[in-house]
């Protein structure tokens, strides 16, 4: 029941900005597919700005080599 926060951060030469978007809740029907593309959409526009330091912390593609 906790809202999720997007927030994104990234360095420049004066720090680390940190952009801290609106919390939502997700509905209780959405599954985690759905949640995560709305938080991809949230994020997207500073991932376009600066895609050089976009970093999945953990693996996004699972499709073994």
């Amino acid at each position: 029941g906790a809202p999720l926060v997007p927030i994104s951060c990234w360095r420049t030469d004066a720090g680390y900005p940190v952009h801290v978007r609106e919390p939502f809740h997700p509905d209780k029907d959405e599954d985690e597919h759905s949640v995560m593309q709305k938080v991809a959409s949230i994020l997207e526009p500073d991932l376009l700005r600066i895609p050089e330091q976009w970093y999945p912390f953990n693996p996004i593609y699972t499709d073994e080599v």
